[in-house]
């Protein structure tokens, strides 16, 4: 594929698949990556001179943790595009929880910021989004949330409980990443997990996660559980 698209570069020519009859072309090519494509040459993954034709004029675009002060920005327009996705009212962020946003490092840059106000929304109730709706998304300090054991008994008993908040965690993203994939409906999220739909929604029920479910019919028994 790196030798095609290096002719299409280079010469200008490609030949459409299925065809014998070469074709020419006159574009401007945009390439994007995440991937260090220096490294990956030196490495023989990526062919030198490929690289030599993409990297006519490279643009860095710094990370988000080297652009602290587009958060802000960034969470309040993702906040409305969410709300207005879910029609929900837009909450305020507090002090605290715009505090944890700009202090975090986001090793998934905007995409991730724009999950985690997804995820906060959800959670949310009252308003505004607090700290508390963020803690467990992002890691906010350094120091465990747990007590560190001095007896053999408190490590067993500390070692358990890592062990059902582990779990809980992968319940919750489980049903929030499901959820985001499925446009915040219910009924699409259940089927594509293969669950039924009361089982998917006693684990939104479990995690307070309340989404307006638009295939459901309100009147139906199970309608005031997925409000």
């Amino acid at each position: 594929m790196q030798a095609k698209l290096l002719r299409v570069i280079q010469e200008r020519e490609f030949r459409a698949v299925g065809s014998t009859e070469v074709q020419t072309t006159n574009v401007r090519l945009i390439a994007a990556t995440n991937k260090d494509l220096k490294a990956m040459v030196a490495e023989g993954t990526f062919r030198e001179d490929l690289y030599y034709r993409v990297n006519v004029f490279p643009i860095h675009a710094p990370a988000l943790r080297e652009r602290r002060e587009d958060i802000p920005a960034l969470a309040f327009h993702f906040l409305k595009a969410v709300c207005t996705d879910l029609g929900k009212p837009v909450p305020e962020i507090s002090e605290g929880a715009m505090s944890l946003l700009v202090n975090h490092d986001w090793p998934g840059n905007v995409r991730e910021l724009e999950n985690t106000i997804q995820r906060a929304v959800i959670l949310s109730s009252g308003g505004i989004i607090r700290q508390s709706h963020l803690a467990g998304i992002l890691d906010g300090g350094s120091h465990p949330e747990f007590e560190v054991p001095r007896t053999s008994e408190d490590l067993k008993r500390v070692k358990k409980l890592a062990r059902e908040k582990s779990v809980e965690e992968i319940e919750k993203a489980f049903v929030l990443e499901t959820l985001r994939r499925n446009g915040m409906n219910v009924t699409r999220s259940a089927a594509e997990t293969g669950m039924q739909r009361t089982n998917f929604q006693a684990l939104m029920k479990k995690y307070n996660i309340r989404v307006r479910d638009t295939e459901y019919d309100p009147g139906e028994a199970g309608a005031a559980s997925a409000d």
